[in-house]
């Protein structure tokens, strides 16, 4: 998979997805990243500019985001997403489903957004991970990408770590987890998990992990 990442922060990349599997994954190509400068990249000297009829802030130019397909082929990506407060609350079936596409571009605002005419004329996609502010797009990048690299074949050493993880089935938590030793300062594990009956241990996780999507995704 090919990540390519629009950015007015060009060095903040690729920051954490250098580091564990992701960072592990991407020096054994396993996936690549392209950091796209936005000042750079532009034969306008402004990219920005302000609001029609008044507003706070400054938005990303239509005119700048014609000049960025003519400066880098994007027609490659299978999809262009702009991370957005107002986007579609991302998920892992998102994930899972983005998880599938060879090439995928984001667009990483740190405006008060960006021209609609933009988002309408190139498709693209707005996508928020909550209902919270941050003070760039490219934090938010990152989030995602981590996601969906996980999610590339071979990146993980253990791929039953996909199954069993939390929203494995886009609807319930990871149970309680417990290592050794089985007690410590009175705390102890509970008794079925080291009891070597695997349906046992099986229905008690299974019921551990309802009781705990029940009470925290409610609340």
């Amino acid at each position: 998979m090919k990540i390519n990442l629009l950015t007015s922060c060009a060095k903040m990349f690729p920051g954490i997805l250098n580091y564990g599997v992701i960072g592990r994954a991407l020096s054994e190509d396993k996936w690549s990243i392209s950091v796209i400068d936005m000042y750079i990249s532009s034969e306008n000297s402004h990219i920005d500019f302000p609001l029609y009829a008044g507003g706070s802030g400054m938005l990303l130019s239509f005119m700048y985001f014609d000049d960025i397909f003519s400066y880098v082929d994007l027609s490659f990506s299978d999809v262009i997403i702009y991370i957005s407060p107002r986007g579609k609350k991302y998920n892992q079936s998102i994930a899972r489903r983005l998880s599938g596409c060879n090439e995928i571009t984001f667009l990483c605002g740190r405006f008060e957004g960006i021209d609609q005419r933009i988002i309408e004329y190139y498709n693209i996609i707005e996508v928020s991970i909550g209902d919270y502010i941050l003070s760039c797009g490219e934090l938010a990048a990152m989030v995602i990408v981590d996601s969906l690299i996980r999610l590339v074949p071979d990146v993980l050493g253990n791929k039953v770590s996909l199954i069993d993880e939390s929203f494995s089935n886009d609807v319930e938590l990871e149970c309680n987890q417990y290592t050794r030793p089985n007690s410590c300062n009175d705390a102890k594990v509970p008794f079925c998990l080291s009891s070597g009956n695997h349906q046992y241990i099986n229905n008690w996780k299974k019921a551990n992990s309802k009781y705990i999507t029940k009470f925290r995704k409610n609340n």
